[in-house]
Protein backbone atom coordinates (compact mmCIF):
# COMPACT_ATOMS: atom_id res chain seq x y z
CA UNK A 1 0.00 0.00 0.00
CA UNK A 2 1.27 3.30 -0.67
CA UNK A 3 0.74 5.82 1.64
CA UNK A 4 1.08 9.76 0.02
CA UNK A 5 2.71 12.14 1.23
CA UNK A 6 2.14 15.79 1.91
CA UNK A 7 4.03 18.48 -0.76
CA UNK A 8 6.61 20.32 1.01
CA UNK A 9 6.05 23.99 1.14
CA UNK A 10 7.76 27.12 2.51
CA UNK A 11 6.13 28.76 5.11
CA UNK A 12 8.52 31.81 6.36
CA UNK A 13 11.59 30.51 4.36
CA UNK A 14 11.41 27.23 6.21
CA UNK A 15 10.69 24.02 3.87
CA UNK A 16 7.99 21.40 6.16
CA UNK A 17 7.22 18.31 4.94
CA UNK A 18 10.65 17.67 4.44
CA UNK A 19 12.26 14.09 5.01
CA UNK A 20 9.09 11.83 5.67
CA UNK A 21 9.27 8.48 4.63
CA UNK A 22 7.02 5.80 3.44
CA UNK A 23 4.96 3.40 5.19
CA UNK A 24 1.63 3.64 7.34
CA UNK A 25 1.23 6.57 9.28
CA UNK A 26 0.95 6.62 12.91
CA UNK A 27 -0.44 9.79 15.21
CA UNK A 28 -0.18 10.59 18.87
CA UNK A 29 -2.52 13.37 18.82
CA UNK A 30 -1.88 15.47 22.66
CA UNK A 31 -5.17 17.18 24.29
CA UNK A 32 -5.40 20.61 23.09
CA UNK A 33 -3.86 22.96 25.66
CA UNK A 34 -6.74 25.44 26.91
CA UNK A 35 -5.44 29.12 26.29
CA UNK A 36 -8.76 30.20 27.40
CA UNK A 37 -10.82 29.93 31.01
CA UNK A 38 -10.59 27.01 33.11
CA UNK A 39 -14.07 26.30 32.78
CA UNK A 40 -13.17 25.52 29.07
CA UNK A 41 -11.27 22.75 30.04
CA UNK A 42 -14.10 19.92 28.76
CA UNK A 43 -13.83 21.36 25.15
CA UNK A 44 -10.45 20.81 25.09
CA UNK A 45 -10.69 16.97 25.93
CA UNK A 46 -13.42 16.47 24.08
CA UNK A 47 -12.40 17.69 21.08
CA UNK A 48 -8.98 15.86 21.37
CA UNK A 49 -11.15 12.50 22.18
CA UNK A 50 -13.45 13.08 18.98
CA UNK A 51 -10.69 14.05 17.05
CA UNK A 52 -8.97 10.46 18.14
CA UNK A 53 -11.67 8.73 17.55
CA UNK A 54 -12.36 10.14 14.24
CA UNK A 55 -8.91 9.39 12.70
CA UNK A 56 -9.40 5.83 13.96
CA UNK A 57 -12.89 5.24 12.43
CA UNK A 58 -10.92 6.60 8.62
CA UNK A 59 -9.02 3.46 9.28
CA UNK A 60 -5.32 2.67 7.62
CA UNK A 61 -4.00 5.19 10.40
CA UNK A 62 -2.36 3.73 13.88
CA UNK A 63 -3.69 6.55 15.94
CA UNK A 64 -2.59 6.52 19.68
CA UNK A 65 -5.56 6.02 22.15
CA UNK A 66 -7.00 8.51 24.49
CA UNK A 67 -5.94 6.52 27.51
CA UNK A 68 -2.08 5.84 26.66
CA UNK A 69 -1.70 9.35 25.38
CA UNK A 70 -2.57 10.19 29.20
CA UNK A 71 -0.80 7.69 30.72
CA UNK A 72 2.54 8.61 28.24
CA UNK A 73 1.91 12.22 29.19
CA UNK A 74 1.86 11.83 32.73
CA UNK A 75 4.98 9.81 32.86
CA UNK A 76 7.30 11.35 30.56
CA UNK A 77 5.66 14.90 30.64
CA UNK A 78 6.57 16.39 27.10
CA UNK A 79 4.28 15.25 23.63
CA UNK A 80 7.82 14.83 22.30
CA UNK A 81 8.67 12.02 25.02
CA UNK A 82 5.14 10.23 24.58
CA UNK A 83 5.05 10.58 21.07
CA UNK A 84 8.68 8.54 21.21
CA UNK A 85 7.35 6.71 24.21
CA UNK A 86 4.19 5.11 21.68
CA UNK A 87 6.88 5.07 18.26
CA UNK A 88 4.26 7.02 16.16
CA UNK A 89 5.83 8.96 13.06
CA UNK A 90 3.06 11.93 13.31
CA UNK A 91 2.59 14.32 16.49
CA UNK A 92 -0.40 16.91 16.61
CA UNK A 93 -0.33 19.98 19.37
CA UNK A 94 -2.84 22.50 19.37
CA UNK A 95 -4.56 24.78 21.58
CA UNK A 96 -8.21 26.33 21.55
CA UNK A 97 -9.23 29.32 23.48
CA UNK A 98 -13.01 30.25 23.57
CA UNK A 99 -13.66 33.96 24.12
CA UNK A 100 -16.96 36.10 23.85
CA UNK A 101 -18.71 33.35 21.64
CA UNK A 102 -15.82 32.34 19.44
CA UNK A 103 -13.15 29.74 19.66
CA UNK A 104 -9.92 30.05 17.88
CA UNK A 105 -8.41 26.68 17.58
CA UNK A 106 -4.64 26.04 15.96
CA UNK A 107 -2.99 22.64 15.60
CA UNK A 108 0.43 21.96 14.44
CA UNK A 109 1.53 18.69 12.62
CA UNK A 110 5.12 17.39 13.13
CA UNK A 111 7.13 14.36 11.69
CA UNK A 112 8.85 13.02 14.88
CA UNK A 113 11.70 11.40 12.82
CA UNK A 114 12.96 14.91 11.89
CA UNK A 115 10.88 17.33 13.87
CA UNK A 116 9.77 18.88 10.80
CA UNK A 117 6.74 21.16 10.97
CA UNK A 118 4.28 19.45 8.27
CA UNK A 119 1.27 20.67 8.79
CA UNK A 120 -0.53 23.68 10.77
CA UNK A 121 -3.64 25.37 10.40
CA UNK A 122 -5.64 27.64 12.61
CA UNK A 123 -9.70 28.59 12.44
CA UNK A 124 -11.65 31.18 14.25
CA UNK A 125 -15.20 30.64 14.59
CA UNK A 126 -18.40 30.72 16.03
CA UNK A 127 -19.18 28.62 19.20
CA UNK A 128 -22.30 27.70 16.74
CA UNK A 129 -20.07 26.66 14.16
CA UNK A 130 -17.90 23.91 16.52
CA UNK A 131 -19.29 20.79 14.46
CA UNK A 132 -17.44 23.12 11.05
CA UNK A 133 -14.37 23.50 13.06
CA UNK A 134 -14.25 19.35 14.05
CA UNK A 135 -14.58 18.47 10.58
CA UNK A 136 -11.92 21.30 9.21
CA UNK A 137 -9.56 20.07 11.80
CA UNK A 138 -10.33 16.05 10.77
CA UNK A 139 -10.07 17.29 7.39
CA UNK A 140 -6.86 18.52 7.43
CA UNK A 141 -5.19 16.13 9.26
CA UNK A 142 -6.71 12.99 7.37
CA UNK A 143 -5.20 14.52 3.79
CA UNK A 144 -1.73 15.26 5.09
CA UNK A 145 -1.86 11.41 6.29
CA UNK A 146 -2.81 10.51 2.87
CA UNK A 147 -6.17 9.46 3.71
CA UNK A 148 -9.75 10.76 1.40
CA UNK A 149 -11.75 12.41 4.03
CA UNK A 150 -14.63 12.51 2.20
CA UNK A 151 -14.43 8.62 2.16
CA UNK A 152 -15.71 9.34 5.65
CA UNK A 153 -19.11 10.06 6.04
CA UNK A 154 -19.71 11.98 9.68
CA UNK A 155 -16.10 12.39 9.94
CA UNK A 156 -15.03 15.65 8.30
CA UNK A 157 -19.19 16.88 8.04
CA UNK A 158 -21.00 15.61 11.07
CA UNK A 159 -24.47 14.54 10.49
CA UNK A 160 -27.31 16.04 12.31
CA UNK A 161 -25.92 17.34 15.59
CA UNK A 162 -26.04 20.98 16.76
CA UNK A 163 -24.08 23.05 18.12
CA UNK A 164 -25.66 22.92 21.74
CA UNK A 165 -26.02 19.79 21.81
CA UNK A 166 -22.48 18.95 20.72
CA UNK A 167 -21.57 21.38 23.70
CA UNK A 168 -23.86 18.99 26.06
CA UNK A 169 -22.11 16.01 24.93
CA UNK A 170 -18.80 17.48 25.30
CA UNK A 171 -19.52 18.46 29.02
CA UNK A 172 -21.06 15.24 29.85
CA UNK A 173 -18.48 13.22 28.14
CA UNK A 174 -16.16 15.59 30.45
CA UNK A 175 -17.62 14.69 33.26
CA UNK A 176 -17.60 11.14 32.87
CA UNK A 177 -13.93 10.68 31.86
Amino acid sequence: VDFPLPVSADIDSEVVGKGLSDGPPSILVTTLDNAGLKEDDFYCFGLTADLISDIARAGSIRVVPMTTMLQSLVSGGSPEAAAARTGVRFLLKGSLRSRDGSFHLSVDLFDTGSGALVWMDSWEDSREELNSIKGKLADGILKVLGVQPGSFPGITSPVGSTSSACEMYLRARHIWR
